[in-house]
């Protein structure tokens, strides 16, 4: 791995949530010599045409580029006042890749071209229904888990909420919420005395690091966005895993849950809904496990080989 440049001291509201993008002051020089050194026959960039790092990179290399799409939004300030600017970066790339219909529409609007979609991935691997699980939290009988940025685009408010009518309800849960961001003391403050002590804040924890684990344990997830996502890895990475999801009805996560056979749907920002679907899997056992299974069988079709074999096929067309 090479480093160029830094990451912005401060982030940037976008799209609800919080970018830093690539700056410094030597960035040009140390990726121009990255570029050069390196003679790399393809180029593969992330993201989208955004400052500072993917529009150096189109401008400065000589490969065959490629760029995957991630966003998902209805319309874009940046795109809309840049696009005569952006137009010819665009332009300049070999093959565009989105990772979702969402992705593709979401940009094509300012940029018409050909696009291939290629999803994400998921490491079906270690992303498994069997091994090991947190031990700490096995003495509570019902396990709720959210997994995200601590940010409005997360949506955990609703489920926060949510939780005032889940615990009346099923009095023996938890909800175990697993990830750091700029607004969990604000969440935490929100949280009424008595559903606070069902609640246990995990900080981030990695992949590599027991993410999975997390998984495991839990009886169900819950993905409670209001929107700004193309894709949903982490509803992904809970159906690998084999636990049932409950989340947003949002363009991006219909394309991996299938309501009532891979998972539940509900309106976003629908907190009555939201904690009725809740309530309904903790207390029927049956059906957590069939959605589970079903889960786990769509996961498998967004292995990391599938995946990898779908990008390796765009850089053997462009060599």
């Amino acid at each position: 791995m090479i480093r160029v440049g830094k990451a912005m001291l401060f982030p940037i509201p976008l799209n609800l949530s919080f970018s830093r993008f690539t700056i410094g002051g030597k960035l040009h020089g140390e990726l121009r010599r990255v570029l050069k050194e390196g003679k790399f026959d393809l180029i593969h960039i992330h993201e989208g045409l955004v400052p500072f790092l993917p529009l150096l990179t189109i401008r400065y290399s000589d490969a065959r580029k490629v760029l995957t799409f991630h966003a998902g939004f209805d319309r874009s300030l940046w795109y809309g006042i840049m696009r005569p600017i952006l137009e010819p970066y665009f332009n300049e790339l070999d093959a565009v890749i989105a990772v979702s219909e969402v992705a593709v529409n979401s940009h094509r609007q300012y940029f018409p071209g050909k696009y291939r979609v290629i999803p994400n991935g998921v490491d079906v691997g270690k992303f498994q229904p069997t091994g090991k699980k947190v031990e700490a939290l096995l003495k509570y009988k019902y396990r709720v888990l959210f997994v995200g940025r601590l940010e409005p685009r997360s949506g955990l408010p609703y489920l926060l909420k949510a939780m005032t009518h889940v615990v009346r309800a099923v009095p023996e849960v938890v909800l175990v919420v697993v990830g750091e961001g700029p607004y969990r003391y604000k969440y935490q403050r929100m949280v009424p005395p008595h559903v606070a002590q069902h609640i246990i804040w995990c900080g981030r924890v990695l992949p590599e690091s027991g993410l999975p684990c997390y998984y495991r344990t839990a009886d169900l997830f819950v993905a409670p966005s209001p929107g700004g996502h193309s894709f949903g890895i982490t509803l992904l990475e809970a159906m690998s895993t084999g636990i049932p999801v409950v989340a947003s009805s949002i363009p991006g996560y219909r394309q991996l849950v299938d309501d009532g056979e891979t998972g539940l749907l509900v309106l976003p920002g629908d907190v009555n809904a939201l904690a009725e679907k809740i309530i309904m899997l903790l207390h029927d056992t049956q059906l957590r496990h069939i959605l589970g299974s079903n889960g786990r069988r769509k996961a498998l079709r967004f292995a990391w080989d599938k995946v990898a074999d779908a990008v390796e096929k765009v850089y053997y067309e462009l060599l």
